[in-house]
């Protein structure tokens, strides 16, 4: 009995060695397993270590607007841009846009020899555009907009990469001469640019006859500028161009009949000048045309008839404030579909057509603004589709069962009329299809 129990204590023995021997091995591997769930938290700050895919996710992460400034990383005290994106020198896009640098532009941005397209809007920037930007050899487009640069363009800026396709410098307060021979702009060079948005700065001088040169421009951007003189005959090989913007720039004289051969256009903007004479009826060649802005003028003579041949949907037609006279075409009556018809502020006579109201007007920016003329008759009541129908009390009648005349001012319809449905403004590139108003 005695020999039984010593034999049962001894197995009690073994067994708790047993399970202590596996404990012992066991919980350091555990240890260990959950060591490679933990993420760790020491940052990514050697870049040369990393693959190139772990560099770009540690740098979007790094240039969050939320983590600027306040990443453990070196950073450029003068821009809040981690050093190490410097290091990627086979980097061929960057955007930075949103991103409050305030600074000027880093010059170390230009030591990235792979970059082909390089975006910094709207990130406070000011300063000069520098010159070492000849350095970006294989640069294809270049977004500075929305900033607050200054002094002239520097002529390096012309004489990049013959595949340079855009280039956009609008809203800063840029000054000097738009781009010319004197500035870099040489036959032969930026061959393939396609867009060039210039508008909203202070350059003054007159729209440079080398622009005819880059004959696949299709968008150009000289809005809100001080400019003077004419719209030179050399642009008239620009038969590829899309979307012409050129308002509130001092232009003058009168708008020229060769408009008619950019049969591509889809939008322009010649309003707020000081053109003169009649609309040209070749503008009713461009069966392509969403919008067409000539309002605020000195424009005379009558409405081209051939308006009516415009075959886009949803158009916009904006020829107020000049001194047209004559009646409102019956062949308005021809187009697909009208969102916005500004007529007011003219010397148009006569009655409004009821072909007019064969026109659908989408709701809610169907806009119909004829007050300010010598219109007389009734308003057809196959306009009641449009949205907002305003014209002269005194004048005409009403033909709709619900609407009423107002004598609503000018101020009051410009009032909340420059943005789309996202409140943006829609003036140069941020125009939009859609709720388009007057530039």
């Amino acid at each position: 009995m005695k020999q039984f129990k010593i034999k049962v204590l001894l197995g009690v023995i073994v067994l708790l060695a047993i399970i202590l021997i596996l404990v012992a091995i066991l919980i350091p591997r555990g240890q260990e397993a959950n060591a490679d769930h933990v993420p760790t938290t020491a940052p990514i700050c050697n870049l040369e270590d990393q693959s190139p895919s772990e560099a770009f996710e540690w740098l979007m992460e790094e240039l969050n607007p939320h983590n600027l400034a306040e990443g453990p990383c070196e950073q450029d005290p003068g821009s809040g841009i981690p050093q190490e994106l410097y290091l990627l020198t086979d980097l061929k896009s960057l955007a930075l846009d949103g991103l409050n640098l305030t600074s000027t532009i880093p010059e170390e941005l230009f030591g990235l020899p792979s970059l082909e397209y390089l975006s910094i809007m709207s990130c406070g920037l000011y300063g000069s555009i520098p010159e070492a930007i000849r350095s970006l050899s294989k640069l294809s487009a270049v977004n500075l907009a929305y900033n607050s640069l200054t002094g002239t363009i520097p002529s390096s800026l012309f004489s990049l990469s013959y595949s340079m396709r855009s280039i956009i410098l609008q809203e800063n307060q840029l000054t000097g001469p738009l781009p010319t021979p004197e500035l870099g702009l040489l036959p032969g060079l930026l061959t393939s640019l396609q867009a060039m948005w210039f508008g909203g700065n202070l350059f003054t001088g007159t729209v440079p006859t080398e622009l005819g040169w880059l004959t696949l421009l299709d968008r150009l951007d000289l809005n809100e500028l001080l400019l003077s003189g004419t719209i030179p005959a050399e642009l008239a090989i620009l038969t590829d161009m899309q979307e012409l913007y050129m308002h509130n720039s001092g232009l003058m004289g009168t708008i020229p009949r060769w408009l008619g051969n950019m049969t591509s256009i889809e939008r322009m903007t010649l309003m707020g000048n000081f053109f003169t004479g009649t609309i040209p009826t070749e503008l009713g060649l461009l069966t392509k045309m969403l919008a067409l802005w000539l309002g605020v003028n000195a424009l005379s003579g009558t409405i081209p008839s051939e308006f009516g041949m415009y075959e886009k949907e949803q158009l916009v037609l904006t020829l107020r404030s000049n001194n047209l006279t004559g009646t409102i075409p019956t062949e308005l009556g021809l187009l697909t579909s009208l969102w916005q018809l500004w007529l007011f502020d003219n010397e148009l006579t006569g009655t409004v057509p009821l072909e007019l109201g064969n026109v659908p007007f989408p709701a809610p920016y169907g806009q119909v603004y004829l007050f300010g003329n010598d219109l007389s008759g009734i308003i057809p009541a196959s306009l009641c589709s449009a949205n907002n129908l305003t014209f002269d009390c005194s004048d005409l009648l009403c033909g709709c069962d619900w609407c009423n005349c107002s004598d609503i001012e000018t101020s009051t319809i410009l009032e909340g009329e420059t943005t789309n449905e996202d409140g943006q403004l829609l003036s140069g590139a941020n125009q939009t299809e859609g709720n388009q108003t007057e530039p």
